[in-house]
């Protein structure tokens, strides 16, 4: 299944100069092992008109909220990077409508915006949606409390709901989402805010409230992945996952029942890291030539 940063890969094996980043040179260094180019915020102009992923980083508050006049230029653009401020800023002719990847940055430094949610409906190839949130940034749930997600056939969304808000509540049940990553769930219900057909579902932090018998449910679930699980795993539930073939858990101390995995007629991936070594005496039950992947010796 394709991910949000697949189409970064995708362009530099066929132009590398076709991804940049605009915007200091120590704000973008770490891009720049990625392969990306550096253009100064004032020689925004000279990007070439095949760029096809830009990150658009701004080294002043005052610039948080406008989107460089260049980015609706680049025809070819389909892996955007911005500020989420620049969201009111949000225009067709802002913005081409090529972009398949919009990653949403919410900035350290508070800055009041009104969101064009206009603008975002019509980027009609639009398909993966993450909000990244800087150290130390405020919480945007007031701002993104009117995400049209109905509105949008996305693929894949990725957003830390203390942050950004519950952004799938109220989701039409056929919606096209297939794949959500959520951070710091804490007691949302987030099981009743998903579309039948999930196919994998990230949880980072979910709350000591979570069960995963809530995900049984989804029948097409093919992926499960959990990091720093405050509350208790049992995995008995993911035999109830019928389609399931990947299974990811880190840093999660609170595993019961991992021998039951052993019985999943499915499962071809399982990776367990940092979790309290929870298939101790029970490492027997797997048989290592049915698993594309089998990571649980050292759990």
């Amino acid at each position: 299944m394709d991910g949000p940063y697949d189409v970064i890969g995708r362009l530099l094996d066929e132009d590398p100069a076709a991804y940049w980043c605009l915007g200091t040179r120590d704000a973008c260094d770490v891009f720049r092992e990625d392969g990306a180019r550096v253009l100064s915020w004032r020689r925004q102009e000279e990007l070439p008109e095949g760029t096809g992923a830009l990150r658009v980083i701004p080294g002043r508050v005052s610039q948080l909220t406008t989107i460089p006049s260049v980015v609706g230029r680049l025809p070819r653009l389909r892996f955007l990077e911005m500020p989420a401020p620049m969201l009111s800023d949000l225009a067709l002719e802002r913005v081409p409508p090529s972009i398949e990847t919009l990653q949403l940055v919410n900035p350290r430094h508070t800055v009041d915006f009104a969101p064009r949610w206009d603008g975002l409906r019509a980027l009609r190839s639009l398909r993966y949606v993450t909000f990244h949130d800087e150290f130390g940034a405020d919480p945007i749930r007031e701002q993104l409390s009117n995400f049209p997600l109905n509105d949008l056939r996305l693929d894949y969304l990725s957003f830390n709901l203390s942050k950004c808000g519950p952004l799938t509540e109220g989701i039409n049940r056929r919606h096209t989402l297939k794949t959500v990553m959520v951070t710091d769930l804490g007691g949302f219900p987030l099981a009743e805010h998903l579309p039948t057909r999930i196919q994998k579902v990230g949880l980072i932090v979910p709350g000591r409230e979570f069960s995963m018998a809530d995900l049984t449910k989804f029948r097409n679930l093919r992926s499960v992945f959990v990091n720093s699980a405050l509350g208790q795993i049992d995995c008995a539930a993911f035999l109830a996952m019928p389609s399931l073939v990947e299974l990811t858990v880190y840093n999660s101390k609170k595993i019961v029942n991992a021998g039951d995995l052993a019985d999943h007629p499915r499962l071809k991936r399982i990776c367990f890291v940092n979790c309290g070594k929870p298939f101790k005496g029970v490492l027997d039950r797997f048989e290592p030539e049915r698993y594309e992947e089998l990571d649980i010796r050292f759990s």
